[in-house]
């Protein structure tokens, strides 16, 4: 069976790029940005040959400037201020990358954790988690995000840690942590239309999908589970489908809780991480029926992983944590990915960003060309 591989907007290729490091190395070498619990968003060029991570600028933006999002031509940058109920813009200057602050407004709700675009890049959604709220805005043509088009409220104790939409751009799902539910609409323009929900485990964190079919995969934070499902086409309807444990049998670990999980985007494997065990965990996706069989683990060598950042045409994986962060190299290139068992190696540590208390969010930007 023949994969073609896409990327969601909010990865950080061109549309047609194909996975081929050298190529894009010749467009220079990829942008790392990094929001910090200290109120800077630290930008770092990343070198593929030697994972050296080299600052270029930090912008002071304020009270801890945590989940960062990019629209898909890289000309603009935004963020969430979680600690302020607070969404900030930027420009991005195309040649250095660096950040211009653009606007601020309210987020719609308090402790804002997570903003990211429709895959056009036409609309921002938000993600209240201390108000349990979501929130669309609409992007304007110079950038910047125009009023509020909508928002739900689903009570302050759900805990809403995300909102996401499908890779059809058509239904939006957000996983409420505190109701053990995710809420699905159906994205109309710039407003939402309510579809119900779907159970998810215990405490349902973030969700992603697979590109090449009609699955989705919650990682259940309390539960430290993988919840994955059938969904349908035609309402988005979640279907239960398999849920497996994100630790291995007989863990004595102690107390654990899943963090992120990412789809890769040929949609042959799965990543999520364990803050608790402190690893990352991969898993194979049956190109069939959807299901998960565990691939690898690795230890990330530090506390509380938060969001991470996987590219298979860079031939990386980047995880962030709290504390500590540490590159992993990916040896998922074609050919190579069911078959090797070193699957994610560990590099070296990043001292630099940890005495920077860095919060959350680490997304790798590529220059694109000029000509």
């Amino acid at each position: 069976m023949t994969r073609k591989t896409t990327y969601r907007p909010d990865a950080v290729a061109p549309k047609d790029a194909t996975p081929n490091a050298d190529a894009g190395a010749a467009l220079g070498p990829p942008r790392v940005y990094v929001g910090s619990g200290d109120g800077k968003i630290r930008l770092y060029s990343f070198d593929l040959k030697t994972y050296a991570l080299t600052l270029i600028d930090a912008i002071d933006t304020g009270k801890a400037p945590s989940f960062l999002a990019f629209d898909p031509d890289r000309h603009f940058a935004y963020a969430v201020a979680d600690q302020q109920a607070q969404l900030r813009s930027f420009t991005i200057d195309p040649s250095t990358g660096k950040l211009t602050p653009l606007q601020t407004i309210d987020s719609k709700g308090s402790g804002p954790t997570y903003i990211g675009l429709d895959r056009a890049g036409q609309l921002a959604m938000v993600a209240n988690y201390g108000g349990g709220t979501i929130a669309l805005f609409p992007r304007l043509a110079d950038g910047s995000l125009g009023a509020s088009s909508a928002t739900r409220s689903f009570g302050g104790s759900a805990q809403t840690h995300q909102i996401a939409i499908d890779p059809t751009n058509t239904f939006v799902y957000v996983p409420n942590k505190g109701l053990d539910r995710v809420s699905i609409f159906r994205r109309d323009g710039n407003t939402l239309s309510d579809l119900g929900s779907a159970p998810s485990g215990d405490g349902p964190r973030h969700i992603d999908f697979d590109r090449h079919g009609p699955h989705a995969y919650v990682v259940d934070e309390n539960g430290s589970t993988i919840s994955a499902f059938t969904s349908n086409a035609s309402n988005g309807a979640l279907t239960p489908l398999q849920t497996v444990s994100t630790l291995a049998a007989g863990y004595d670990g102690g107390v654990n809780t899943g963090a992120e999980i990412q789809v890769l985007p040929d949609s042959r494997h799965l990543i999520v991480s364990n803050r608790g065990d402190n690893s990352l965990v991969v898993f194979d996706i049956d190109a069939s029926t959807g299901k998960l069989t565990r691939r690898a683990r690795v230890p990330t060598g530090g506390a509380t992983t938060a969001p991470l950042s996987s590219r298979v045409d860079r031939a990386l994986s980047l995880r962030r944590q709290r504390g500590l962060r540490q590159r992993c190299r990916d040896d998922h290139r074609p050919g190579h990915g069911r078959t090797d068992p070193r699957w994610l190696a560990p590099l070296r540590t990043i001292p630099q960003l940890r005495r920077a208390r860095l919060s959350s969010g680490l997304l790798i930007a590529r220059p694109r060309s000029t000509n």
